[in-house]
Order: C-alpha cells, then structure tokens, then sequence
C-alpha cells in the first residue's frame, strides 16, 4: 500500500501561534541542560567552536546549515515522522514517543557521549509530545531548530561563572515547566472544546 509522505509525516500546516509554547519549551529545556553541564572544553558549544574552526571562513554558515536546518529537518523526519509512525502502528503513542526519544538520544552519543544522549532523550521526549500534540512536523521541526540555538549562543559567550550558570538554569527550568504547564492545560481544553 503506497502512503502518502505528507499524510503520514503528518506534514500539515497549523497557525504560527502553535508554534510559540513548544519553541519557547525547547529552547528554555535546551538552554537549561547546555547551563547544567557547561564546560567550555567539552560540550555543545565546544563542538560548534571546533566545526568553525575545521570550516574556516565558511565555520559559521557551515554550522548555521548543520545545526540549524539539516540536523533538525532531518532528525525530526527520521525520528518522528518515520520512526514514530512506525511504532504507532505497533505500541501506544506513549511508547512510540518513549522509544523514538531513546534513539534519538542514542544518535547524539558520538557529538557528545553519554551526557549530549541523556539530554537527547528528554529533548526526544519533548519533540515527540510536541508533534503528537500539534500533528505537525513542522512544528517539531521549528522546536528543534529553536533547540539548537543555544549552541550558537555559548560559542560566542565569555566564560560563564558557576553562580550564574546555575541561576541561569534554575530561570530556564521555570520557564520551561511553566510553559509546558500552560501549554498541556491550553492543548487539553481545545481537545475538550474539539
């Protein structure tokens, strides 16, 4: 039986409002984790500094161009449109969105070990509650690229004192959970109301 992508990606458009919590959700968790284990040799950000350097004077956009559309775009549609669907069709959406979070945080072991898989499990879970709460990629995709932004940002950051980092990442826990509370509570009401 021949499926058709966008259907099965589910590859539909929604308004630009249902973008906001989950981008403001992953990015908030994203800039939380990159805060908890900062270290200016070994992390994220330390990674984006050393592809710049391999790139040149093409290090920037070559980064712009793999972190911030062809990981997102690429993962979103591997792990959640194909690899979530998939499993749906055998196991609960829970699981499906559990399992598809395992690999995607196993994919990240060889960027960053076993500390860049535990955060990509639960940024796995958050992109798969996402897609399965708004029905679109591509709104998943837009959370994920938002994700990946901090990167960017601690590369051009000064050395960041352990005050301020944990302050910094005490602030993004509340933010995130507070939205994901509003967000859940706002997602509930419209299924009640649709």
């Amino acid at each position: 039986k021949k499926l058709k992508i966008n259907e099965e990606w589910k590859a539909t458009k929604v308004s630009v409002k249902e973008y906001i919590f989950p981008c403001i959700i992953a990015f908030a968790y994203s800039f939380c984790y990159a805060m908890l284990t900062y270290n200016p040799v070994a992390n994220s950000a330390s990674m984006t500094h050393k592809g710049v350097e391999y790139y040149g004077s093409f290090g920037i956009p070559m980064m712009i161009l793999a972190l911030l559309i062809s990981a997102p775009v690429t993962e979103e549609i591997m792990c959640r449109g194909i690899m979530m669907n998939t499993l749906k069709r055998s196991f609960s959406s829970k699981t499906a969105i559990i399992l598809s979070a395992v690999i995607f945080g196993a994919m990240h072991i060889m960027a960053g070990g076993f500390a860049l898989a535990i955060g990509g499990i639960i940024m796995g879970l958050i992109f798969g509650v996402v897609y399965e709460k708004t029905n679109s990629i591509y709104v998943a995709i837009a959370a994920h690229i938002i994700a990946n932004v901090p990167d960017f940002i601690l590369y051009s950051s000064p050395q960041i004192t352990d005050g301020l980092r944990y302050a910094l990442a005490a602030m993004s826990l509340i933010i995130c959970v507070a939205c994901a509370v509003v967000w859940f509570k706002r997602c509930n009401a419209e299924r009640k109301v649709g």
